[in-house]
């Protein structure tokens, strides 16, 4: 894509029935670095599709030849939300993707540049470079771009420059002001709720706020103690708790002697206030945090006193209640659409241990197939559910974590990183990798943006069937879904649990649906059938249970709580459901305010709701606990 493209979308005018026309205009980002990346020789084809909550269909997409030059869509609905272009090259080769940042057509004026950072699929194109080379550094969302702060350069001298990655040029702009401290040996970045961006602790016992909105930082305020190489999460409530770590730094930026922390605190950045946390079983040095769907903490990896890595992982009840401690869970964590939680190689030396936590367990599911070993690489969520997995192996090679499948795969198109490296995923998807070491292990200003598959929030569509978007589908326990076979097929096997709520789970992640259409082939072995939607957690999402001989009902689960959505249907024959060949053909139809349910073109629920369902993902459960299980052999999601 080495031309604009000029879009117009109808959007309603104020006080008046017809609609007016927002024009907008597409623009690759050109990284100065290396402007043909993301434009390959080649390219003949150039295909725009809009996503929304819409349906695909004719006004949704258009192709052009790249010898048209400039091209011009006449019109996109108005509920637009992002722009996704590719090209091709002869016989339909894809050559590079690129997706706009989400946008609202209201909020654009007329004549609005949309950016589109353009690469080869599961590939890489380089940006930047930083100002200065930089290991070890800090980095987080600040804005739409990336913070990048700390670390030490080519000479092992602390880098005290502030730098912000712009996506938009694909370039590093210098930050104003300075911080508390140059290097930032063992502090912390992480953004708040509200996008603010918080550096706390390491060399001094200090915390300093971005605004991402003023491009600036406030001053900095002090903490009474210190802490360093700690655990750093964002609370919902928009405080910051620090958890572990040591105290003082030595000159080097290690840990001193003896100074290993079990304690945590929690940080009101605003007010300054520091509130004792919770306690931890056992003192870690480097360790990372996730906040779960609870508001619980759940802190894993880094190493103990001695030096040695921690096995096991632990939850924090910061608002109360008592901790639990979670065995098998060795590596840095990462929360997956399901609610799950991956934990993946240790901090300190190679390792292939890697585990999922399902939600409200205690106890890490390892994965069937190990992975290459590696130490301390940065693990990245992906918006199609997958995790990208960079460096700490020798190669400096990257992997895609595929939670429906347990598997990682390696990216032979991503250029190696060696540690020490940052990596932040941006508003279009795509990661953001900066600094680092190169194979002799001196500091690097390289950057690159890895483009992964397209899929997210908007996307049209998802079918478990089909081999790239069956990638998303992602268990609440690995060890309860099987897949297999050509065409694929899938068992949900009930897990510790009974009644109307399911037990045991998968979800597509990517796609959002506000209104879904869910098709699906699907037979219950004792239990039922549940049929997910709405989905932001395990403790926030809707569903239909369908149970032979039982009334079809509809339910919600809101904050963990099954909520009766006063919906159900007449009883059902008592083999409905059941597994038999072939297997029943179930369809789920959703509204923002009602709900309808056929078994083999029967309808067997239709009721309006008293309140609109919110969006979410869709996915497939079992009712019933242990013995009961769901055969699957299809599951396709559309948007009405």
């Amino acid at each position: 894509m080495r031309r604009s493209i000029a879009l117009a979308a109808a959007v309603a005018a104020a006080g008046c029935g017809d609609p007016a026309v927002r024009r907008i205009r597409l623009t690759r980002v050109v990284p100065a670095v290396a402007p043909d990346c993301g434009a390959p020789p080649g390219a003949r084809t150039l295909t725009v599709a809009a996503r929304g909550e819409f349906a695909p269909a004719e006004d949704t997409g258009a192709a052009f030849s790249i010898e048209d030059g400039d091209v011009a869509v006449d019109a996109f609905p108005a509920g637009t939300r992002w722009i996704e272009v590719r090209v091709e090259g002869s016989a339909g080769t894809e050559l590079a993707i690129g997706r706009t940042r989400e946008f609202v057509l209201d909020d654009l004026p007329d004549g609005a540049e949309l950016r589109v950072f353009m690469a080869p699929r599961r590939g890489a194109c380089p940006v930047g470079p930083m100002a200065v080379a930089r290991a070890g550094a800090l980095a987080a969302r600040a804005g739409a771009g990336v913070l990048v702060a700390g670390g030490v350069d080519d000479t092992g001298a602390p880098v005290d420059l502030v730098e912000w990655y712009d996506p938009d040029a694909g370039a590093f702009a210098p930050v104003d002001g300075s911080l508390y401290a140059a290097g930032l040996a063992g502090a912390s970045m992480t953004t708040l709720a509200d996008g603010r961006v918080v550096v706390a602790g390491g060399p001094e016992p200090a915390y300093q706020v971005y605004d991402p909105a003023a491009g600036a930082f406030g001053p900095p305020l002090f903490l009474e103690r210190s802490r360093a190489h700690h655990a750093a999460a964002a609370l919902p409530d928009g405080r910051l708790l620090l958890a572990g770590g040591c105290r003082p730094v030595g000159a080097d930026g290690d840990c001193s002697p003896d100074t290993a922390l079990a304690d945590s605190i929690v940080v009101d950045v605003d007010s300054g206030v520091v509130q004792d946390g919770p306690g931890l079983a056992v003192a870690r040095i480097g360790a990372a945090a996730v906040v779960e769907a609870d508001g619980r903490v759940l802190v894993a990896g880094g190493i103990d006193a001695t030096g040695a890595p921690i096995d096991q992982a632990e939850r924090l009840a910061v608002a109360g209640g008592a901790n639990a401690a979670i065995g098998g869970a060795a590596g840095a964590p990462v929360r997956l659409a399901s609610g799950a939680v991956l934990s993946a190689f240790a901090s300190a030396v190679p390792s292939d241990a890697a585990a999922v936590v399902p939600p409200g367990t205690n106890v890490a599911v390892p994965l069937a197939a190990a992975p290459a070993p590696r130490a301390d690489p940065t693990a990245t969520a992906l918006e199609d559910g997958t995790v990208l997995i960079a460096g700490g192996d020798a190669a400096g090679t990257a992997a895609r974590f595929a939670p429906a499948r347990g598997e990682f795969d390696p990216l032979v198109a991503v250029p190696p990183v060696f540690g020490g490296h940052v990596a932040v995923r941006l508003d279009d998807g795509a990661v953001l990798i900066a600094g680092g070491r190169d194979v002799d292990g001196t500091a690097v200003a390289d950057a690159w943006v890895f483009r992964p598959d397209l899929t997210g929030r908007y996307t049209a569509q998802f079918n478990a069937g089909d081999p790239v978007q069956a990638d998303s589908l992602t268990p609440r326990d690995p060890s309860r879904v099987v897949r297999s076979g050509e065409p694929l097929r899938y068992v949900v096997s009930g897990g510790p649990g009974a009644g109307a709520a399911p037990s045991e789970w998968a979800v597509a992640a990517g796609p959002e649906f506000a209104a879904p259409i869910v098709v699906a082939r699907a037979g219950a072995r004792g239990g039922g059938v549940a049929i997910l939607f709405g989905y932001r957690s395990e403790r926030d999402f809707a569903y239909v249970a369908l149970q032979s001989g039982e009334p079809a009902r509809a339910f919600a689960m809101r904050d963990g709580q099954r909520v009766d959505l006063g919906c159900a249907g007449p009883a059902l024959a008592g083999d409905a459901v059941d597994a038999r060949a072939p297997l029943p053909a179930i369809e789920v139809r959703i509204a923002p305010a009602s709900v309808e349910a056929l078994i083999d073109g029967e309808r067997v629920l239709a009721c309006d709701l008293a309140d609109e369902l919110p969006a979410g993902h869709v996915g497939i459960g079992v009712i019933g606990g242990v013995g009961a299980a769901v055969d699957v052999e299809s599951l396709v999601a559309l948007r009405r």
